[in-house]
């Protein structure tokens, strides 16, 4: 670990602070722009209204080239052209942060482009969300976090989850664990500050103190050829950025922005 990192993965109050605006204005970016996507026709223009939205409420500039992939585009994990047109039957993943007062906020949503979920889209994206859902609970619970344990469980949960959707065909643990692992193929986590990938020195497999910010960020990329045909081609991940708290837990920095189905639905005018 350098001495540099050493310094900046912990957080400051003021530190703090700058980071809980930060989340929270890429967390409302997010949020509004999900809320105007739904006539747009071509990942360039979510592009183009991520910037708009983020200037509008104080961002300097984004965070990094955000990732606004459609259909199975998404399954190329930092896909980063945004020049390809929409195709309304399909879904949108938009991986995008704000940068402000220099610290930075790193989100993922998906949701479909129409506004209305095929049965297969949903079914797909809640075994997802349920993954997220108990990492956030697992990572709050722990008497101290480390972001190899989470991975750990992201694993444990993925294999389950996508067994009991039917994604995963597996004749035993070893078999879902190793599928599960090539439907995600990326940790679950990420220090984050100054920089979206920060720290690197840092070490995933140590205890962590009060004040450090991450991300929770699983996954799933199912490939044309995957052997259950309806979820081919669908590419999700779920990213929220979280804090560990001198109070115990976590601290949810980021939301201002929805994760639930219906919820997406209802910011995009379409829920029923």
């Amino acid at each position: 670990m350098t001495h540099i990192d050493r310094q900046r993965v912990i957080k400051s109050e003021n530190e703090m602070d700058s980071m809980r605006d930060v989340c929270t204005t890429g967390a409302q970016t997010m949020a509004a722009m999900i809320s105007s996507v739904k006539d747009l026709q071509n990942e360039n223009a979510i592009c183009g209204l991520l910037e708009f939205e983020g200037r509008r409420r104080g961002s300097q500039m984004q965070a990094y080239p955000p990732v606004i992939a459609g259909g199975v585009r998404a399954n190329t994990i930092h896909y980063l052209d945004a020049n390809n047109d929409l195709n309304p039957n399909e879904t949108v993943l938009v991986d995008a942060g704000c940068d402000l007062n220099g610290y930075v906020s790193d989100i993922t949503r998906c949701f479909p482009i129409s506004g209305h979920w095929s049965d297969a889209q949903r079914s797909l994206y809640e075994a997802l969300l349920y993954v997220h859902e108990e990492l956030l609970t697992y990572a709050h619970n722990l008497e101290k976090v480390r972001l190899s344990a989470l991975f750990r469980r992201m694993n444990e949960l993925l294999a389950a989850s996508f067994t009991e959707l039917g994604l995963i065909r597996a004749k035993d643990n070893l078999e879902m664990l190793r599928m599960a692992e090539k439907l995600c193929p990326h940790h679950v986590s990420h220090y984050l500050g100054m920089d979206v990938h920060d720290c690197p020195s840092v070490s995933r497999d140590i205890d962590l103190p009060p004040n450090v910010v991450f991300t929770i960020e699983p996954g799933v990329y199912v490939p044309n050829d995957w052997p259950v045909a309806e979820f081919r081609g669908i590419g999700y991940r779920i990213e929220d950025d979280v804090a560990t708290s001198p109070s115990g837990g976590i601290e949810l920095l980021t939301a201002a922005v929805p994760r639930d189905p219906v919820e997406i639905q209802r910011l995009m005018g379409t829920a029923e």
